[in-house]
């Protein structure tokens, strides 16, 4: 199977640690994996057993073919879907939209919505490209049971549970 990996930076964190992990353990069993960057691939922090590439332009389109492309972020849904490189696959590893709400309630609370409305307008916007992205129609792993029931509760969809640990 030939798997593209999509994210926009090689950071640590622990979510990403397991998609990285996964992805070795994906290449050691024969699958032709790439992991490609949308920011600059530097990643010192954990052996990359695949290829890491930069994808140079803008566009999902430039991507080679595959079966399947995994990406993390809401943001990514629209482009990969529209993009038919291969099979959406949305590795959740957090729902993004918690901190949103957050945020917007705290903001609310401070300073009203009259003093507070720029910022609760970027807010809201930010919401509504995670709603969006998190709605289409991709196949969506995650690795809480908790996300799994929010992503089916909110969003109408399956997400598929892949525990942490398991090679």
């Amino acid at each position: 199977m030939k798997i593209q990996l999509v994210v926009k930076n090689t950071k640590f964190t622990g979510g990403r640690q397991e998609m990285f992990r996964h992805a070795n353990d994906l290449a050691r069993r024969g699958h032709d994996v790439t992991l490609w960057v949308t920011g600059h691939p530097r990643l010192d922090w954990m052996p990359m057993h695949i290829p890491v590439q930069r994808l140079r332009s803008r566009s999902f389109r430039d991507l080679p073919r595959a079966d399947v492309c995994v990406f993390e972020r809401p943001r990514f849904a629209r482009p990969l879907w529209q993009a038919r490189r291969g099979i959406p696959v949305h590795c959740c590893q957090g729902f993004e939209g918690t901190d949103v709400e957050n945020r917007i309630a705290a903001l609310r609370a401070e300073r009203g919505l009259g003093r507070g409305l720029p910022e609760l307008r970027h807010l809201w916007k930010r919401k509504r490209q995670i709603d969006q992205g998190y709605a289409l129609p991709t196949v969506k792993i995650v690795f809480h049971h908790h996300l799994r029931a929010l992503i089916a509760r909110r969003y109408g969809q399956p997400a598929y549970f892949v525990p942490y640990g398991l090679p």
